[in-house]
């Protein structure tokens, strides 16, 4: 549902809702399996952006 509203160019109200329900899930599932979503995070990301791998963050351009 998110990759339809984001490719169907819906608008940002209704993207949002379905991030919403992607990020739900996840949790949702995380919790399930006793996933620390705040540790891996840390771990996978170490504090620095996921794209340009800075902190603060140094991205220019959008996704």
């Amino acid at each position: 549902e998110l990759s339809d509203a984001v490719l169907r160019r819906k608008n940002h109200a209704a993207i949002a809702d379905e991030m919403a329900d992607v990020l739900a899930w996840v949790c949702s599932f995380a919790n399930l399996l006793n996933v620390d979503l705040s540790a891996a995070l840390a771990k996978k990301y170490n504090g620095v952006c996921p794209r340009c791998k800075k902190a603060p963050c140094e991205c220019t351009d959008t996704p």
